[in-house]
């Protein structure tokens, strides 16, 4: 038994001379999150206009029109829930933020926040855990949340130096398999809740709040029925019935039909991302 337990010991004490430096070389790794991180928190007074969101505006919203006081937080995959988190993390540093605009993606309306992946990305850049136990330890580890990867090592900086990630790529057209996804009437109205939170925070930093609805291409227009625009309509009004929102619908412009704007079936390419800058800029005088 003693050989045993000595054993064990020196296994258990290899395992953690092991963990402890790849946890801590995991959050000391440069990529498009601790790039946005350490911009935010060094840079805070500089911001006037944030964005936040998905890869609708980390990829499709060129910030440059706007001129250098805007910045892109968005960032792809994200989820309303993280935007939440990180607005409240953030917005009591930024003490010249003046607008916050967050992309709707009238195709994907999940809350978020159950999936376990994002907790580790963003309790390891972000500092940001869970409030449940033991989501809240496991969130903290790439190894016990079963998320450790040599990926996780081998991201590269895509974004520039107001976060965004230019995509010069032009879309051919053709039709791929995909499905925008409707969600639970649950969902939705989660969904809604988490964005009147993030017209609560903006109000409270007397911040003006815009949300937009991106250009779709025309194909995955076709996949879109009315009850995905109830949904968005729902939403809005929900927000709007508790805090100030701004909003605009652009998924069918007349401006975006040309598939030369797009890099896949729904984002644009930076010609899009420019030309959709420029809109929006014109559209709520930014």
């Amino acid at each position: 038994m003693k050989v045993f337990l000595k054993d064990a010991s020196i296994v258990f004490v290899f395992i953690i001379a092991i963990m402890l430096p790849v946890e801590w070389l995991a959050k000391k790794t440069t990529n498009d999150s601790s790039v946005k991180r350490d911009y935010i928190e060094n840079h805070h007074s500089r911001i006037k206009t944030l964005l936040l969101g998905h890869s609708h505006f980390e990829c499709s919203f060129n910030p440059h029109v706007l001129g250098d006081s805007a910045y892109i937080l968005a960032q792809v995959g994200r989820k309303i829930f993280f935007d939440v988190q990180l607005a409240n993390k953030y917005f009591p540093l930024m003490e010249n933020l003046e607008t916050v605009i967050y992309s709707i993606n009238i195709g994907d309306m999940d809350p978020g926040g159950d999936f376990a992946l994002d907790w580790v990305a963003y309790a390891k850049t972000y500092g940001i855990y869970p409030k449940t136990f033991p989501e809240n330890i496991q969130s903290r580890s790439l190894f016990f949340s079963h998320q450790f990867s040599k990926n996780w090592f081998m991201l590269q900086v895509t974004v520039d130096s107001l976060g965004y990630a230019a995509k010069k790529v032009t879309w051919d057209g053709k039709r791929v398999e995909f499905n925008p996804t409707r969600k639970t009437s649950e969902a939705v109205h989660s969904y809604a809740a988490q964005l009147t939170e993030l017209a609560k925070i903006c109000q409270a930093h007397d911040a003006r709040f815009i949300a937009v609805a991106c250009p779709l291409s025309n194909l995955y227009l076709e996949k879109l029925t009315e009850e995905f625009y109830t949904d968005i309509n729902s939403v809005v009004d929900e927000v709007r019935a508790c805090y100030p929102l701004e909003f605009h619908d652009y998924t069918q412009d007349s401006l975006f039909r040309a598939d030369t704007l797009f890099m896949d079936v729904n984002h644009l390419n930076h010609t899009g991302a420019t030309l959709f800058a420029q809109r929006v800029k014109q559209d709520f005088g930014l």
